[in-house]
């Protein structure tokens, strides 16, 4: 999982090595006397060095829809809250969102923000509840509106992670048209979907 989500970083040179590329701004120590046994003089290199990091930020979007009731809906859930465990050990900040519509109007429960620590049972609990609410599947808005948190985060790379039947239909006249939309949208904003 690290190896997936970090990052490479600017690549810098590391001056005074043994062995590399000549470093002009230090190849003024072989003129010089030999000091240290000759060590100080040798130390006319540079080295290129690249290093990886998990400047990553994910967010988790569970659909929790009527076509999600029973098994389906355990899955994800279980899903949800093992890769909020493997996320937390390798210390990528991580947030699980819901989604599922009203009265015609999205619903997107927060089972754990970005802003609080990893507590499985809170967020089981939280899921939970939400088995007596599957309604719709607003699949275009909670892409929308998932993107629109991990825009506001300051990691270098954001990754939103749909755990969902793919079966788009709600309040908006083409759900599978603007869930397409949402996506591309998420992706040129530089949001991996």
């Amino acid at each position: 999982l690290s190896r997936l989500l970090q990052i490479r970083s600017a690549a810098r040179y590391e001056h005074l090595q043994k062995a590399g590329k000549i470093s002009q701004s230090h190849l003024y120590r072989v003129a010089l006397p030999t000091m240290g046994g000759g060590s100080w003089d040798a130390s006319v290199f540079k080295k290129k060095k690249q290093s990886d990091c998990l400047d990553t930020a994910v967010s988790l979007l569970v659909d929790c829809s009527g076509s999600m009731s029973g098994s389906k809906f355990i899955a994800a859930c279980s899903a949800a809250c093992i890769m909020g465990n493997a996320l937390d050990v390798v210390h990528v900040p991580f947030e699980i969102l819901g989604f599922t519509d009203t009265c015609n109007r999205a619903v997107i429960p927060v089972f754990k923000p970005f802003s609080s620590g990893w507590s499985p049972h809170d967020v089981i609990g939280g899921m939970g509840d939400m088995d007596y609410y599957l309604n719709g599947n607003p699949d275009a808005v909670a892409v929308d509106g998932a993107t629109g948190r991990l825009l506001q985060r300051r990691n270098k790379r954001r990754v939103l992670i749909v755990l969902s039947d793919g079966m788009p239909s709600s309040f908006l006249a083409d759900g599978r048209g603007a869930l397409i939309a949402a996506v591309a949208s998420a992706k040129a904003h530089g949001v991996e979907v």
